[in-house]
């Protein structure tokens, strides 16, 4: 199928795979042939649906449980992001931690954002405001342990260090967040 896909007959390569899989459906080598040719042609809702096949094949499989999530998270589904995450972190994944204290900043991240663009001294803001930046740290919060546990794990990475630097500035905690900083700048 990759020699299809070079060849740009991707419709012939994707006929190819569901032929294929109607033939062997529990063959998951095939499944995920198939997942990464939906992600590459950026089609997240095909990709799920054959990927939540495979994981109901494999259901302790923590890369494509990870997978998911991220598709999930691409998608704008938080709760199956969540989810996902959650299991794959359970299952021993290496990279879900940080997917989680991500998902959760950015979340925080997008109710903080959301509630400054409220027009100050509108009916809308003073009926908003509060309640979004509070609900904004409740998911910085929800972040923290995630990305403590990221920086432990991964103690040069300046990616997973920044994340957790702006964590700390979002709920106010100056000493960690000046404490991470350092450790940024050396």
């Amino acid at each position: 199928t990759s020699c299809l896909v070079k060849l740009d007959k991707k419709d012939e390569a994707e006929k190819m795979l569901n032929a294929q899989i109607a033939r062997y459906p529990k063959n998951k080598d095939l499944m995920i042939e198939l997942i990464n040719f939906y992600i590459d042609n950026d089609r997240k809702p095909e990709a799920i649906k054959i990927l939540n096949d495979a994981i109901a094949l494999d259901p302790n499989n923590p890369i494509l449980i990870y997978t998911a999530g991220t598709i999930y998270e691409n998608m704008n589904d938080f709760e199956n992001a969540e989810k996902n995450y959650l299991k794959a972190k359970e299952l021993g994944d290496k990279n879900a931690g940080f997917a989680l204290g991500s998902l959760y900043f950015n979340k925080g991240a997008d109710i903080y954002t959301a509630a400054n663009a409220l027009t100050f001294g509108s009916p809308e803001y003073t009926a908003n405001y509060d309640k979004m930046i509070e609900e904004s740290k409740l998911y910085f919060n929800k972040a923290l342990p995630y990305l403590e546990q990221a920086a432990v794990e991964n103690p040069k990475d300046l990616v997973v260090l920044e994340a957790l630097k702006q964590a700390y500035g979002k709920v106010g905690n100056t000493e960690k967040f000046v404490e991470i900083k350092k450790l940024i700048e050396e």
